[in-house]
């Protein structure tokens, strides 16, 4: 069953890499059922990973930073906000992106690659040490791309002679950020400029310690 899944995978090498994680999922859940030695899973992880790159956004991106961060929160933030909320915070006004909007990406944002496709993006203002705008597609999530792009945003402060980072988690990311090394717990408003309000969590790092 391993070597044809295998097989299998070779056929989709130049497709999507959609294709191959569905393909590796399948041979992970194979492995594990069929073959209990940690050690062959371990291999099988390693193989299988994504090929990922980060690098600095620029204005051609924006509307795919746009479409990424639109569809995180839409998989990932309706547990915990209002339907209201998700449908004022995600409304992608007709695809008409502020020339503010775009300013923010040239200047701050960076992009997750796979292959062509921008699958995660983040943001991070070096002079405050404010990160922001930290998002992965939902077919991608689970992977370690958000681990990475924390890291990266990171060694860029480290960079600087910022002592501490800080952010504003959604209430359904906080734990994630607790495992990058931020503190916080207290729950705060954040006014949208679109006139509504969402619930946050303000959360800090000390650089240096904790690192993703």
């Amino acid at each position: 069953m391993v070597s044809l899944l295998r097989r299998t995978k070779q056929v989709f090498i130049g497709k999507h890499k959609l294709c191959d994680i569905m393909i590796r999922n399948a041979l992970l859940l194979t492995v594990n059922v069929e073959n209990k030695n940690h050690e062959n899973l371990h291999t099988f992880c390693i193989n299988m990973e994504l090929d990922i790159v980060i690098r600095k956004a620029n204005r051609m991106d924006t509307k795919k930073i746009w479409d990424v961060r639109i569809a995180a929160i839409r998989a990932q933030c309706n547990r915990f906000y209002e339907r209201e909320i998700i449908e004022a915070w995600t409304d992608d006004l007709k695809g008409d992106i502020s020339d503010q909007f775009m300013a923010w990406v040239e200047s701050s944002f960076y992009v997750a690659m796979d292959d062509v496709a921008i699958v995660g993006s983040g943001a991070i203002n070096l002079e405050s040490g404010q990160i922001d705008g930290v998002f992965i597609q939902p077919d991608y999530m689970g992977h370690g791309i958000g681990r990475r792009m924390m890291a990266h945003l990171e060694g860029l402060a480290l960079s600087t002679e910022l002592t501490e980072i800080f952010l504003d988690s959604t209430l359904n990311a906080a734990p994630f950020y607790r495992k990058c090394g931020f503190n916080g717990e207290a729950v705060s408003t954040y006014p949208s400029p679109r006139g509504f309000t969402i619930n946050c969590v303000r959360m800090t790092k000390s650089i240096g310690r904790n690192q993703c």
